[in-house]
């Protein structure tokens, strides 16, 4: 008995074309179980999805290949800020570039031109003619720099301020054996109260610990003026003031360079800390380049040997501290005015002390710490006020971790003995401001 196919099991599945003995093609269609069918038709959908995805992402990377390629274009061929070379005769005819005179283009007053207008032009060809790559986009960032700043600085003038005699009141009650160098600044200041002018650099000679460096920044914040700190004992060179060589392919400009041409003062403050202790060795030597740095009329156009641009440094004020000055040049101290501190007595002494544990407690003290009792000011004020300030951080930390918001002499317990502080000023003279010690 011949057995019937039920064709509603078979679906016709198209294989394409065949090709015959003879070499003729033909289509190939064949007669497959339904569900054979459809597996085999997911499986060639799911492939036509597959290279869709891919032509597609293809065509998205070609997209972006050629967009970057007309940026590059574009780039080789526009003149502009965002990453392109400008022509410097472009430059040139722009503001920034042009002659700047005092009275007519600004008020020497209040502003001080620190470079000549045409300067950033010329490290701007310097960078167009640079072979090294560094050299030339370090060159380029700092031409933006001063393009963007312009060549005008402005003068801090104190005196014009409102708050100026309470900031030096207050730099006078907060360093009270600092009176004599307080009184010359003030004196000088108030003497430039129509024109500014340069303050003669000033040099702060004492022993360790008294409170110089911590001095000189108030000062420059009571002159509402920028402050710079050169630790002289560190590895401070002549490149750090003056910059490096352009022969090197890592040449950097100097510190100077940095404060006054990339800053926005033209008087800051620059702390010359512990001078007599900077490296001497030579012509590389920290020292040497001061000689010129400190003379009014060199200063007047100082030279970065990095970017090679010449600027004016003669209206910085400069404080150097040292505790042996005979460590120093004789020829490089005639150029300072001389100061010498020394350790508060009496009721100075106990302001000193009060003005260190107020500056603890403002810098290290979590919110709501009370104000120190004036017996603990009195109880510290034999010591100098770098001895003061290392004991109570260590106190306001014991307090606080005793879960107290005011600090007690015994927090100070752990180093009473050693810096005598429990009972060592009852020796004072009786109705007297002095210590024995």
């Amino acid at each position: 008995m011949r057995n019937e196919v039920k064709t509603t099991e078979f679906l016709e599945y198209d294989f394409g074309y065949g090709t015959t003995e003879c070499g003729r093609r033909h289509p190939a269609n064949l007669l497959l179980p339904w569900k054979l069918c459809r597996e085999l038709h997911a499986r060639n959908e799911l492939v036509e999805q597959e290279k869709a995805k891919a032509d597609a992402l293809e065509r998205e990377q070609q997209a972006q290949a050629r967009k970057l390629a007309s940026a590059e274009k574009k780039n080789d061929t526009d003149d502009d800020d965002d990453g392109d070379t400008p022509d410097p005769k472009v430059e040139a005819q722009k503001p920034f570039a042009q002659p700047h005179l005092p009275g007519v283009d600004f008020d020497d007053q209040t502003h001080c031109l620190a470079y000549e207008p045409q300067a950033p032009i010329e490290l701007l060809k310097r960078a167009i003619r640079a072979t090294s790559s560094d050299m030339r986009d370090r060159d380029l960032l700092v031409y933006r720099e001063l393009r963007r700043l312009g060549p005008l600085r402005k003068l801090c003038n104190p005196v014009l301020r409102d708050d100026f005699e309470n900031a030096f009141q207050t730099l006078r009650e907060n360093h009270p054996h600092f009176n004599e160098v307080i009184d010359y600044v003030y004196v000088t200041l108030m003497s430039m109260r129509h024109q500014v002018r340069r303050i003669q650099p000033i040099l702060l000679l004492g022993v360790p610990g008294l409170g110089k460096s911590q001095f000189t920044h108030d000062l420059a914040k009571a002159a509402n003026a920028a402050c710079l700190v050169l630790q002289m004992d560190a590895a401070v060179t002549r490149m750090s003031l003056v910059g490096s060589d352009r022969r090197y392919s890592n040449s950097a400009a100097g510190e100077l360079f940095n404060l006054i041409c990339l800053g926005e003062q033209a008087n800051p403050v620059v702390l010359l800390d512990e001078l007599d202790k900077a490296m001497q060795d030579g012509r590389d030597g920290a020292l040497t380049p001061l000689h010129g740095i400190l003379e009014p009329v060199t200063a007047k156009r100082f030279c970065d040997i990095s970017v090679q641009i010449s600027f004016e440094i003669s209206m910085v004020s400069w404080v150097a501290t040292a505790n042996d000055p005979h460590r120093i040049p004789p020829t490089l101290r005639s150029r300072f005015r001389e100061f010498n501190i020394s350790a508060p007595q009496g009721a100075q002494a106990i302001a000193v002390s009060m003005s260190v544990i107020k500056k603890v407690l403002y810098e290290t003290a979590p919110a709501g710490f009370e104000p120190a009792a004036r017996v603990i000011a009195v109880e510290l004020a034999h010591l100098n006020p770098r001895e003061i300030y290392q004991l109570t951080e260590r106190a306001v930390a014991q307090a606080v971790g005793n879960s107290r918001n005011a600090l007690q002499i015994s927090d100070y317990q752990g180093d009473a003995q050693t810096y005598q502080i429990d009972g060592a000023n009852k020796s004072r003279k009786a109705g007297g401001d002095e210590w024995l010690h």
